[in-house]
């Protein structure tokens, strides 16, 4: 019996009680375990007494913090059952990867697990498609039948996803999978269960089907801790979690800690090529890498909420999403030490990243000394709500902007947003600036923007409504940028503005030459700032 055992015996109490195992499968004291029905279809020939099925202590774990432990994770996985730490006093060595070949539900119930040198965690590696063809027309927003080049291999009940190769107009990044079930075939004309978000451009359009066979059902892990203190494996990214086809996948309440190995492994969690996925109440601590701590793709729902976020390293990104929610998380960079100490590449670049999703909302999280703590870029649809943003881009100033919305490139599928109520304070930089080209549709309002070394918001496209912010002591470099910069036929109103030290640096510039379509109107200079100038 061990430690936890003990306790929970001598309140009259067996320990699978009180974790809520099973307990149908316990033989009578004395009697040799049993093999229950899905251990045996594993091919698990032997288990230990005492332990209920799933419990990775009955295939032979010993959570000593010394013994490489990754088999009897292998069996309890495959086993079939839900699959039990033990409790937060075992310690799991793992010097291999565990694969995942089942749909599973994994509580570490306060377990630890380290992967050692090249081990790593949880691995799936996704299938390939049961069938792929030409999309030869119908990928249109709104339109629910594609016209395959063939439909051969194509199934109703599969589950389809888009992948589009315009280089060099976009990348394949540019847009979201759109994955939804095949509900209809006529011919080479495949109907799809829901309609798509937005238009694909011209380009190698493909459709790609999964039999649903071929994903697992759902892949969750809770309550646990990934010690990545003595993993040196760099090759791929996802060391404690790497999980693709898979159709939901939840992780929940776990640690992620010390994944850094002199600051060249790569991420701690990935998660792609899945239906839905969630990160919730976790906690990123003590990683050093050039890249970010947890990176989810290719996804239909993307949801990283509630989670603790701290090192020297990216955030999270959410890549090629349909519907992608980054909600009350806090992040916590250390750009100003990296520039300091002069760390090249910078690593604390982006907090929280979206890129190629059809809608992206960024809703009231809390992130502190990133070069840019929110950047959206390629993403359709936008709502960035209700942050809280400060200390961004502390340093020499190259551009910095806080919250970035925007492509690197010009046309890279930016449409239209909302960046509503943020409190942005201390930037090296621009506080908000959007810099490419939505048609129209961009709002800007109700933010509080302090304290930045260049201007306080700088829209670069045209047709926006920046209203009822509040911009005080912009432009501290000298360089003389106004509070809010707009680059016409936009609506300006109702904004308000207040500088302590700078009185000649002007509120709000516009592009040289009259515009009949700008509108200017009962804006506010507390000061003696000029409320109108051109830049500079």
């Amino acid at each position: 019996m061990d430690r936890r055992d003990a306790i929970t015996a001598s309140f009259g109490l067996v320990a699978a009680e009180v974790a809520g195992a099973d307990q149908t499968h316990l033989p009578a004291q004395g009697a040799p375990p049993t093999v229950t029905t899905l251990e045996r279809a594993a091919g698990i020939a032997t288990v230990r007494a005492g332990f209920s099925p799933g419990d990775v202590r009955r295939y032979g774990a010993a959570g000593d913090g010394s013994t490489d432990d990754s088999s009897a994770w292998r069996a309890a996985l495959a086993s079939g059952h839900r699959v039990l730490g033990g409790g937060p006093e075992h310690v799991y060595c793992f010097d291999q990867y565990v694969p995942v070949v089942r749909s599973s539900v994994i509580d570490m119930q306060g377990a630890t697990i380290k992967p050692r040198g090249g081990g790593r965690g949880f691995l799936r590696t996704p299938p390939p498609p049961t069938a792929s063809s030409a999309v030869l027309d119908g990928a249109r927003q709104g339109g629910r039948v594609l016209t395959l080049q063939s439909s051969s291999g194509f199934e109703v009940g599969q589950w389809l996803r888009l992948m589009l190769n315009d280089y060099p107009a976009h990348d394949r990044s540019s847009y979201p999978p759109a994955w939804c079930r095949i509900v209809a075939i006529r011919g080479n004309a495949v109907e799809l269960g829901t309609p798509l978000q937005v238009t694909y451009g011209a380009g190698d359009l493909r459709a790609e089907a999964y039999q649903p066979g071929l994903f697992c059902e759902r892949f969750e892990c809770r309550n646990g801790t990934f010690d990545g203190s003595e993993c040196t494996y760099d090759t791929d990214t996802g060391q404690a979690l790497r999980i693709g086809g898979a159709e939901r996948v939840l992780v929940h309440g776990c640690e992620f800690r010390n994944f850094r190995h002199g600051g060249q492994l790569t991420n701690a969690v990935e998660l792609f090529t899945i239906i839905d996925a969630v990160v919730d109440d976790c906690r990123f601590t003590g990683g050093v890498s050039p890249f970010d701590i947890c990176d989810i793709q290719e996804v239909r729902f993307a949801h990283f909420v509630n989670n603790l976020l701290d090192g020297s390293h990216f955030g999270c990104n959410i890549t090629r999403a349909d519907y992608g929610l980054f909600a009350h998380n806090s992040l916590h960079g250390q750009r100003a030490r990296e520039v300091a100490e002069g760390v090249a590449p910078q690593r604390s670049v982006r907090g929280l990243k979206a890129y190629g999703c059809a809608a992206i909302r960024i809703l009231g999280n809390h992130l502190t000394d990133y070069e840019s703590p929110i950047k959206v870029e390629a993403c359709f649809r936008y709502d960035v709500s209700h942050n809280t943003v400060f200390n961004a881009g502390s340093g020499p100033f190259t551009g910095q902007i806080a919250v970035n919305i925007g492509s690197i490139a010009a046309g890279r599928n930016m449409r239209d947003g909302r960046i509503i109520g943020n409190h942005v304070e201390g930037c090296g930089g621009i506080g908000i600036g959007v810099t490419t080209d939505p048609p129209g549709g961009l709002i800007v309002s109700g933010n509080i923007v302090r304290a930045t070394q260049a201007a306080g918001i700088h829209i670069g496209v045209p047709n926006a409504i920046v209203s009822g912010n509040r911009v005080e002591d912009w432009g501290l470099r000298g360089a003389g940028e106004a509070a809010i910069h707009v680059s016409g036929r936009a609506t300006v109103a109702d904004n308000r503005f207040g500088h302590a030290t700078l009185s000649s640096v002007p509120c709000i510039t516009t592009p040289a030459g009259s515009d009949p379509r700008l509108v200017l109107r009962d804006n506010v200079s507390e000061g003696a700032n000029p409320l109108t100038g051109r830049p500079g």
